[in-house]
């Protein structure tokens, strides 16, 4: 089952939602940004599922990472921005997720960028279906 982590945008301030004290997350997590109004890029430009990627980051470690490929969508509101790694994450790797002073509301007022680092960490809950031939021993099938 794959879970959904959110990053929530305000147009006067930012939040974290439940990554603000989050230790890790699955290996197989979607990202979203959540957005209290809709939005369009800066230069009024609707925002669909052929330009989204554009305004999102996705890296390794931190903002000098390396690039993770993603695909995002955003939904017909145009309040909800998922991101779907092509690969799931590694258990201990840091994920560094961003979305820039690129999208703002329908009143013009910009967005600001925002970005939250957090680890992925293999989670029972990542596997359908494991195998155990001791308590300790659990692999995924």
């Amino acid at each position: 089952m794959s879970k959904i982590i959110k990053i929530m945008c305000f147009l006067a301030f930012v939040s974290t939602s439940n990554l603000a004290y989050a230790v890790s997350i699955a290996t197989n997590s979607d990202i979203t940004f959540s957005f209290t109004e809709a939005v369009r890029l800066i230069d009024n430009t609707a925002l669909d599922d052929t330009n989204v990627d554009s305004v999102i980051t996705l890296k390794n470690n931190d903002a000098d990472g390396t690039n993770l490929s993603f695909t995002a969508t955003i939904n017909s509101a145009k309040t909800i921005i998922t991101i779907n790694p092509t690969n799931n994450f590694t258990s201990g790797q840091i994920i560094y997720a961003y979305i820039g002073a690129t999208v703002e509301d329908f009143n013009d007022n910009a967005v600001p960028a925002t970005s939250k680092t957090f680890t992925a960490e293999y989670l029972v809950e990542d596997c359908l279906l494991y195998t155990s031939d001791a308590a300790d021993d659990m692999q995924c099938v």
